[in-house]
């Protein structure tokens, strides 16, 4: 009798979320968008230890109602230390998944690949380096109307400049987590 109670409260669950608004959307809810936001940004467990401003452009689509793709510009900001520099910015390709909690707000999380350039100045040492790293976030949107939402962002990237051969002669940790704190608009077509 123990056995079947939890598969039929599973059942019961199930389907109580399902005829209730919750999760019900239908085929306007998805489609192509384009987003900007500006926020913070942060340079933490490195030589670079500070915060500056940032800012992130992206283009997606919602392929299905609770799935995305989306391709986005990230400028992360200048960042300078005793007598150091260092300025990134980069391109992502990233999975969105979306939940909607009712019909004007819903939550989301992505992951990605993020693949960044910099212009550094270190101990005299100055040049340009690139890399890709996995870059993944959450956040929560609120909507305006059909067309357009209110967005909050946090992402995280985790950058690792030591297995670069421009620095691997360089004295300090030049890893770091890039945290980025945003808000900002998407409009949907």
């Amino acid at each position: 009798m123990k056995q079947r109670i939890l598969p039929l409260t599973l059942a019961a669950l199930g389907i109580s979320l399902a005829s209730s608004g919750a999760l019900a959307l239908d085929m306007s809810d998805y489609g192509p968008y384009v987003t900007g936001q500006y926020g913070v940004v942060s340079f933490d467990d490195s030589e670079f230890d500070e915060d500056d401003t940032a800012f992130k452009f992206a283009a997606g689509v919602d392929i299905l109602p609770f799935l995305g793709i989306e391709a986005a510009y990230h400028e992360l900001g200048d960042f300078e230390t005793l007598g150091s520099s260092i300025e990134a910015d980069g391109y992502s390709l990233a999975a969105v998944g979306r939940l909607p909690i009712n019909d004007t707000f819903g939550i989301h999380a992505k992951i990605g690949q993020l693949y960044w350039q910099t212009e550094y100045d270190v101990a005299g040492f100055n040049g340009e380096t690139e890399g890709n790293d996995l870059y993944y976030g959450v956040g929560a949107t609120l909507a305006f109307n059909e067309y357009i939402d209110f967005i909050l962002s946090y992402d995280r990237i985790k950058v690792d400049l030591n297995e670069d051969a421009n620095f691997q002669d360089l004295d300090g940790d030049y890893d770091a987590e890039v945290n980025f704190a945003s808000a900002g608009l998407r409009f949907s077509f």
